[in-house]
């Protein structure tokens, strides 16, 4: 976990989770809990199809979290460019 958003520059995938999403996680049993998981190198289908350079990523809080004020966000980092995708629950 990092508290300061400026080092999330030096890691090329980062996953930033408001702390309101903890604390719907927290009512199961006053613990949070969160996994954040890669797949990569996934088989390709018929088309040969790609996906986000070949990874998918996935967050698991062991509860459904919903109607965020803040959105969970999954960002990804090139030599070439940054993207910046938005979970919406």
């Amino acid at each position: 976990m990092i508290e300061d958003k400026a080092t999330l520059t030096e890691y090329s995938r980062s996953v930033t989770m408001p702390k309101e999403a903890f604390n719907k996680a927290a009512c199961l049993d006053n613990l949070p809990f969160v996994s954040v998981l890669r797949f990569n190198n996934l088989i390709s289908d018929e088309k040969n199809s790609t996906l986000l350079g070949n990874e998918v990523f996935a967050v698991e809080m062991g509860v459904t979290i919903a109607d965020l004020t803040d959105k969970i966000h999954i960002n990804y980092k090139s030599n070439t460019s940054v993207s910046r995708k938005t979970v919406n629950k």
